[in-house]
């Protein structure tokens, strides 16, 4: 990863011109304030490596999170009983069987299926989704992205609102 550092020495260096964003230089935002404000102290009196020590950590954090979601991706068709326009049912029995991190996993890939994006999601609706599994028939959450879900007898329903389901078309048997 390059650094700012290295980057206006470069600049300087070849003698470019360049421009400073003044937003970024406010301690109002979270992202300032950690950088201008709580990385710093850090660095000072705990861990002058500490930004290496992120971006060492962040990278494992991605690598963490590109496994499991292959896994989920992998998994998932085994959880689906049935798929229509707009909704996909999960087995609550399979999915209860897998660790609660990658139900987590199995979640956002459903989701991202059903939707094509999961960009609004929280842990708190995900928190939703796992106590749907242990619920009864006929709890339901709202999920942004105009989802809802919902137990129905053995299964967790994922439903588009704007989307009437429509029975899905039949495999080929070609």
């Amino acid at each position: 990863t390059t650094t700012r550092e290295q980057v206006l020495s470069y600049i300087e260096r070849r003698g470019l011109s360049h421009r400073i964003d003044s937003s970024n230089l406010e301690p109002d935002t979270r992202r300032n304030f950690l950088r201008l404000e709580v990385l710093p102290r850090i660095r000072e009196g705990m861990n002058p490596a500490v930004r290496e020590a992120l971006l060492r950590e962040a990278a494992m954090f991605r690598e963490a999170d590109a496994y499991l979601t292959e896994e989920a991706g992998r998994a998932l068709p085994g959880i689906i009983r049935a798929r229509e326009k707009g909704k996909i049912a999960l087995d609550a029995a399979i999915l209860q069987h897998y660790p609660r991190l990658l139900r987590k996993y199995l979640f956002r890939c459903a989701l991202q299926e059903l939707n094509g994006e999961i960009l609004d999601l929280s842990t708190a609706h995900i928190d939703a989704l796992l106590s749907l599994l242990m619920s009864h028939t006929g709890r339901s959450a709202d999920i942004p992205m105009g989802i809802r879900a919902r137990r129905e007898r053995e299964t967790v329903v994922l439903e588009r609102r704007d989307i009437e389901s429509e029975p899905a078309e039949a495999p080929s048997k070609a």
